[in-house]
């Protein structure tokens, strides 16, 4: 994964067989939570393992569960999982006291 700014000039130089999807995002809803989100444009993010392995899925998870929904006819996921794992995760994200936050008070 990486992060880059349309704003800014910038050139990809990819290897055969390379493939990738674009997710276009306002700038400020990034900025908004996180104001130095310009300068780490540019870097590479292991999606292999950690974090960024979380958010990669996390993040593949609601494009495809918001694309199966979105158009006129409905399609089916490949992990039918995936919907049942967005509502747990929207459902503890709702109580204060299940967050990590609260936990890492305890």
């Amino acid at each position: 994964m990486a992060l880059y700014s349309s704003s800014e000039p910038y050139r990809l130089d990819l290897s055969a067989g390379f493939g990738q999807m674009v997710v276009q995002l306002p700038a400020e809803m990034l900025t908004d939570r996180l104001p130095q989100a310009r300068s780490l444009t540019a870097h590479k993010i292991s999606g292999q393992s950690g974090i960024g392995k979380l958010v990669q899925e996390t993040l593949v998870d609601l494009i495809a569960t918001c694309l199966a929904a979105s158009g006129p006819e409905k399609y089916a996921l490949s992990r039918p999982e995936q919907q049942v794992i967005l509502r747990a995760k929207a459902f503890i994200r709702d109580i204060p006291s299940l967050t990590a936050r609260a936990w890492q008070r305890r």
